[in-house]
């Protein structure tokens, strides 16, 4: 169930932290310092883990009940592509093919967190080449992040956007494309995903093209 396994991702990095501290602790003075600052970076990876799975849940609860605020302005789709890939992909792997004219309605730092959050799961899962691309569709944007790894099999794909999937790593809790999803609906938008045939995975991001806000109906 969902709760046993947030149960499991809470408790595996708690039990890195505690070893480390009951490690440095209960030896003192008997350990060097080399293995004294291992520990302690393995316990604060962990932390960071920990850090990222409650500013995820937070996200979640918000989106869920319609909490969240969007600074909704306009927004440059490659300049911002390319700002939130230089966090998920250092190594500079992806080719991004945007019309540098095409200007979507968002919210900036919510833009930046489906970009890295697509990528980051491309990059753990998929194979180069690794593709950004977008068009125009009937007065909306189509971002599609596209690898050439082995895909999603048939019977995973329709739970992909689910909250903690069954195909998560060690490093990954799960949420990354639920909030994607959360927060392109929260801007008007939608998220899905396609093979990329011959081999690999497409996600795509609809969002509305930049101009004036619609008066609510």
């Amino acid at each position: 169930s969902l709760v046993s396994t947030l149960a499991h991702e809470v408790r595996n990095p708690l039990t890195v932290i505690r070893g480390a501290i009951k490690t440095v602790l209960g030896l003192g003075e008997r350990i060097d310092a080399e293995t004294k600052v291992e520990l302690l970076s393995g316990a604060d990876h962990q932390a960071a883990r920990l850090e990222r799975l409650a500013a995820d849940l937070l996200d979640l609860a918000r989106l869920e009940r319609g909490r969240l605020e969007l600074s909704l302005r306009e927004v440059k789709l490659r300049e911002a592509v390319e700002a939130a890939l230089s966090f998920a992909d250092d190594k500079g792997r992806y080719d991004v093919r945007i019309d540098p004219s095409i200007t979507v309605r968002a919210d900036p730092g919510r833009l930046e967190q489906i970009v890295v959050n697509l990528a980051a799961n491309a990059l753990r899962y998929g194979e180069p080449p690794f593709l950004a691309e977008a068009g125009l569709t009937n007065g909306e944007v189509r971002l599609a992040l596209r690898d050439h790894g082995p895909g999603v099999p048939p019977e995973a794909a329709a739970k992909l956007f689910e909250p903690f999937r069954s195909e998560q790593s060690r490093e990954s809790v799960g949420l990354g494309l639920a909030i994607v999803k959360a927060l392109s609906e929260a801007h008007g938008g939608t998220v899905s995903y396609e093979a990329n045939l011959p081999r690999g995975a497409c996600f795509s991001v609809r969002l509305p093209v930049a101009g004036p806000l619609r008066p609510a109906s």
